[in-house]
């Protein structure tokens, strides 16, 4: 095994084996019919929790990682031996003048890398300009056509008013969206544009034909390409990365500030996506090279890096991206202030919260009967409990969560606040919270058209009457800028690390000028606190080390 381990539990140790289960990180080793745990990356909670439950077991010493963290390859330092002339010739003076120092760098090495491979990664944290970036590598490479593909929300919050802003008389900006007659018009005037950008969101793909774009595009742009994780040259790729495979260009750019989501593995989908031929197969050209897996009744899984490999995945990653932190490059901006508040569940919310993760089976205060048929199911209604009895049935207001989250915006009143939540119904409860208490707010879910989503944006951007958004995670967490609000309240928390980063650099990035305050509202004695925290901090973890500490 390529991961350090101890054995926790044998198999014929009945009680020992029940509380090796209760460890996060274990599995069953059938060679040698013992549970294992690794311990190269077990966090303090955890560590604490296994000399508890086996204090007969000799940990190693609390590793420190000092030299695990070993920063990733950046941009050579061109800009002292050549000038921004030199580093970008082809760059109109008045967007070359505009740029920071580390984005001469890099543009300048990214785009040397492009004009002889062929394709690059962007890896800028969010909030240091990608979108800035990927339209001075157009205009320096001199395209004419190019494509973007981006997630919806953002194609008129934020690429329309970018590309206008940075090269306005250059492009014709076309939106592919609208029913199937609307997105053929679109295709047919990029195709017979001279110089055009159209601008596709990731499931419009799948309805976008090559044939009908005409000639050969020039550059392919992928923004929020952590998006591509799940896609390779298997037939189980996701449809709408099928279909990005089928778009040539000349140069390809992915762009994302959260390149690692859960594991390394993660990775691979944007490389094959760049480089085809060099990262044809994710087993033999990744995986297996890189990472540590163990075997049991599931199949692989994932377990870590291999010992000794972490550095050579980060000078092999280093060499194809350029990778930044806010923290190093934009050391003016206003500071950031993380704070979890934990709230008890009111008394109805504990028993109906108690019954069901007991019995799968709880009544409400109305008398009604809650039935969950799966443990996914049962997870997900007790984080909904968690966050308020509203999400289960609407006649009932009841909550914790909101009524913090609802005294967090009216202190902060006559400002303005960010409120993301997971689930659309928590949005529609705070939404009427807000209502209620008279406080001008917009909500945005998956519902929420494009061109609603782009003028709710702005509204609170600029209205100074609108002191609340409120918004899911997957819906509002990219590609847009509420640097209006310097506090944001996370409701309830996504799975991942890089979920909630990127949406709370939605405010916290180029342009705030106030310190910013986020908010992570947790429910005490809950999945907030027993599983989802635990969870997120161990991909962070995982996250850091695979990008030596940059992002």
């Amino acid at each position: 095994m390529e991961v350090p381990v101890v054995t926790v539990a044998h198999q014929s140790d009945h009680k020992a084996r029940e509380k090796a289960k209760m460890v996060p990180g274990t599995w069953y080793d059938p060679d040698s019919r013992s549970y294992l745990l690794r311990v190269d990356h077990l966090s303090a909670g955890q560590r604490a929790s296994m000399m508890r439950l086996f204090p007969e077991v000799e940990l190693p010493p609390e590793p420190t990682h000092d030299d695990d963290f070993r920063p990733m390859n950046v941009a050579p330092s061109l800009y002292e031996e050549w000038s921004a002339w030199n580093l970008l010739p082809n760059m109109p003076y008045d967007v070359r003048d505009t740029l920071y120092r580390y984005q001469l760098e890099d543009l300048g090495y990214l785009t040397r890398r492009m004009r002889e491979d062929g394709a690059a990664y962007l890896g800028w944290s969010r909030g240091l300009g990608k979108t800035l970036g990927s339209i001075a590598a157009a205009l320096e490479l001199g395209v004419k056509k190019w494509v973007v593909v981006c997630p919806n929300s953002s194609k008129e919050s934020v690429w329309r008013p970018e590309i206008g802003k940075w090269a306005d008389t250059r492009w014709d900006v076309i939106n592919m969206q609208g029913n199937k007659n609307q997105r053929a018009r679109a295709c047919k005037a990029f195709a017979h544009s001279a110089s055009a950008v159209l601008l596709v969101h990731y499931e419009g793909l799948r309805l976008l034909d090559p044939k009908d774009l005409g000639t050969t595009i020039d550059l392919i742009v992928v923004d929020e390409a952590h998006r591509l994780a799940n896609g390779s040259a298997s037939y189980k790729s996701p449809l709408f990365y099928k279909a990005l495979m089928k778009l040539n260009a000349t140069y390809r750019l992915a762009m994302s500030g959260s390149i690692v989501v859960n594991n390394p593995e993660d990775v691979f989908g944007a490389l094959h996506w760049m480089y085809p031929d060099r990262y044809a197969s994710k087993w033999r050209d990744w995986n297996n090279r890189f990472l540590a897996y163990s075997v049991g009744a599931w199949g692989r899984e994932f377990m870590g890096i291999k010992s000794g490999m972490l550095q050579p995945m980060q000078q092999e990653l280093g060499g194809l991206m350029c990778v930044r932190r806010k923290e190093d490059e934009l050391p003016d901006l206003p500071d950031r202030i993380d704070k979890t508040l934990e709230v008890d569940l009111s008394p109805p919310q504990r028993k109906v919260y108690e019954d069901l993760a007991e019995k799968f089976i709880a009544e409400l205060p109305t008398g009604d009967v809650l039935m969950t048929t799966s443990v996914l199911s049962q997870l997900t209604k007790l984080r909904q409990i968690a966050t308020g009895l509203d999400l289960v049935d609407e006649k009932i207001v009841d909550s914790s969560k909101i009524d913090l989250a609802v005294d967090l915006v009216t202190d902060n009143l006559p400002n303005k606040t960010v409120v993301f939540a997971w689930h659309r119904a928590t949005v529609r409860a705070f939404e009427a919270r807000m209502n209620d208490a008279k406080i001008p707010c917009r909500a945005i879910t998956g519902d929420t058209k494009a061109a609603m989503r782009a003028k709710y944006v702005q509204e609170f951007q600029e209205d100074p009457d609108v002191k609340v958004i409120v918004a899911t995670i997957k819906t509002l967490g990219e590609a847009v800028t509420l640097h209006a609000a310097s506090d944001l309240i996370f409701l309830e928390s996504s799975w991942t690390p890089t979920d909630m980063e990127q949406a709370a650099d939605r405010v916290h990035r180029i342009g705030q000028t106030n310190r910013v305050t986020i908010t992570n509202i947790v429910a005490r004695d809950t999945v907030d606190v027993q599983r989802v925290l635990p969870t997120v901090r161990s991909k962070d973890q995982m996250r850091r080390m695979v990008l030596g500490g940059k992002l």
